[in-house]
């Protein structure tokens, strides 16, 4: 697969500030905001992930350090996807609350990505990598018991969508913890 090259620093700039943006509006939302702010969360980071994909498959530039066209298919574009079925057909207000704490807060991760475009220092990324490992456990473990939860309070077809949090989960489980685990070990 044809490797991208390293995206120019606008590019990943954008990102960068968005993934900030984000991560420090979740950590206040319990203090300025209510759970509608997930809405429009949720919309930022599907902006964020199609922009990057774009950049991506148009332009060939990578946003995420040493992603591949690959990376952004398999996570950005499908992730994308499950988030706009969420949006409109799920009561975000009233389900999924912790599930989207965690998809913003596991960002953190795509934001590290770019930070190695600044060739950050390896400690910062080890100690950012078992940061992501912990906002991950608790994604999964949400992504899991909510939807098991959404799908007995729901009592029309709509409930089928809680399989898309749990195929989520083993994504998470079988593609990214191992690539996290490996990224530590490689920076040690």
């Amino acid at each position: 697969m044809t490797k991208l090259i390293k995206a120019k620093p606008l590019l990943y700039n954008i990102s960068l500030i968005t993934y900030i943006f984000l991560i420090i509006r979740q950590l206040i939302k319990p203090y300025f905001f209510s759970n509608s702010i997930n809405y429009s969360n949720i919309i930022i980071l599907i902006s964020i992930y199609i922009y990057e994909s774009f950049v991506a498959l148009v332009l060939k530039q990578s946003i995420l350090y040493s992603w591949k066209i690959k990376d952004y298919t398999e996570h950005h574009i499908i992730f994308s996807i499950f988030m706009l079925i969420y949006y409109y057909f799920v009561d975000l207000k009233k389900y999924y609350l912790n599930t989207q704490n965690y998809l913003v807060f596991i960002n953190f991760n795509e934001m590290t990505y770019v930070l190695q475009n600044y060739n950050v220092s390896k400690k910062f990324l080890i100690v950012s990598k078992f940061y992501t490992l912990f906002n991950l456990s608790n994604l999964i473990y949400y992504e899991i018991t909510e939807s098991y939860t959404y799908y007995k309070s729901i009592k029309n077809n709509k409930k089928y969508i809680s399989i898309l949090p749990i195929l989520a989960s083993l994504y998470h489980i079988f593609l990214v913890i191992p690539s996290n685990l490996k990224q530590i070990k490689k920076y040690k």
